[in-house]
C-alpha cells in the first residue's frame, strides 16, 4: 500500500525552504551542470541525476536564476531533490508549492507548474535513486505564510510585506484570503543590492570588491566604517524605492497601523525596516514563514 505525505516547498531565489513531518531543509537555490567530487561537496550540497543529466545543487553550486517564477530548471530540480530528502518511505506526495503573487494569479502559469510537477518522477540524489508520484501540486501565493500558520490570529483585514531575494510582495488579506485587487508584487528584492553597493564603493574611492564579499558585508556587517555607511545608505534607498513603487498603486505604508514583514531580506534588515516604518511588525521567523504556512495549510486541508 502506497504512503502519502504532505511536503511544502518555498523555492526562493536565494534559498529553498522545505518541510515535511520529517523535518526541514534550507539550502541555496543554485546549480552546476555537472556532479562534484563527493569529497568536495561540502554542507547542504548534493550531487543529483535527473532525466539523464548530472547536476550539483545547493550551497556550493555555481549558478542561480533571478527571474520571477518558480518553473525554471534550478527550481524544479531543487524541489524534486528536497522531496526526495523529505519523503521518507512515502511514494504519493501532495506538494504545497509557493509562487510570487503576479504568477499565482495567472491561470496559465499555474497550469504550467502543475504540468511540470504532477505525475511520476525519478531522481538520483547521491547514490540513492528515488521514485515517487506527485498526486497534487497545490500552488499558494508567497507573502502570507504567517497568515496560513495561524488563520485565527489574522482574522479581519491584515497587511503583509514579503521582502525576498527577487521580489517585494504587498499582501492585503481579508479573513485569511488575499485581496487580488490590492495585492502587488514587484522587483525590488535583495538580489541587486550587492551590485549597487559595488558601484557606489568604486565611485567613493573604496576600491573594487568581489560580489561575494559584499554579500557577506550585507549579511554580517563590515568593520570598515565608511564602507558600512555606504551599505546602510543603499539599504535605505531601497526602502525609499519600495515606497515609490507602492505609491504608484495608491499604497502608503506610513499610514498603516500595523504591517507584518516576512521574508529572508526582511529578516536581515529588521532594524532598518523598523526605523523606516513605524507600523512594522517583524514576524518571529521571517525566513521560514511561507513554507511553514504552506505546510500547516496542507496538513489542515489534506491530512498528513
Amino acid at each position: 500500500m502506497s504512503k502519502k505525505k504532505v511536503i511544502a516547498i518555498d523555492a526562493g531565489k536565494f534559498n529553498l525552504k522545505g518541510r515535511s513531518d520529517l523535518g526541514v531543509l534550507v539550502y541555496n537555490t543554485k546549480y552546476t551542470f555537472e556532479n562534484t567530487d563527493a569529497d568536495m561537496l561540502g554542507a547542504k550540497t548534493y550531487n543529483i541525476k535527473y532525466r539523464g543529466e548530472e547536476y550539483t545543487i545547493g550551497d556550493n553550486a555555481t549558478y542561480s536564476d533571478k527571474n520571477e517564477g518558480k518553473d525554471s530548471l534550478v527550481h524544479v530540480i531543487c524541489t524534486l531533490t528536497s522531496i526526495s530528502l523529505l519523503r521518507g518511505d512515502a511514494t504519493d506526495i501532495i506538494l504545497m508549492y509557493g509562487e510570487s503573487f503576479n504568477k499565482y494569479i495567472n491561470p496559465i502559469h499555474k497550469r504550467l507548474l502543475k504540468s511540470i510537477f504532477e505525475g511520476e518522477h525519478t531522481i538520483t540524489v547521491g547514490d540513492e535513486e528515488h521514485t515517487f508520484n506527485i498526486n497534487l501540486c497545490h500552488i499558494l501565493p508567497e507573502g502570507m505564510g504567517n497568515v496560513l500558520c495561524n488563520m485565527d490570529a489574522y482574522k479581519g483585514v491584515r497587511y503583509q510585506v514579503d521582502w525576498g531575494g527577487t521580489t517585494v510582495i504587498f499582501m492585503k488579506t481579508i479573513n485569511g484570503r488575499p485581496d487580488a485587487d490590492v495585492c502587488r508584487s514587484f522587483h525590488l528584492g535583495m538580489h541587486n543590492l550587492a551590485a549597487i553597493i559595488e558601484d557606489k564603493l568604486i565611485k567613493a574611492g573604496q576600491g573594487r570588491h568581489e560580489i561575494a564579499k559584499i554579500d557577506e558585508w550585507i549579511r554580517e556587517g563590515c568593520e570598515d566604517i565608511e564602507k558600512q555607511k555606504i551599505i546602510n545608505s543603499v539599504i535605505k534607498e531601497q526602502l525609499l524605492k519600495i515606497d515609490d513603487k507602492l505609491s504608484a498603486f495608491g499604497i502608503n505604508l506610513h499610514e498603516y497601523l500595523e504591517v507584518t514583514f516576512i521574508g529572508g531580506t526582511a529578516q536581515l534588515f529588521q532594524s532598518q525596516i523598523k526605523a523606516h516604518y513605524k507600523c512594522a511588525r517583524i514576524y518571529h521567523d521571517c525566513l521560514m514563514a511561507n513554507v511553514n504556512g504552506y505546510y500547516e495549510y496542507g496538513i489542515a486541508k489534506y491530512g498528513r
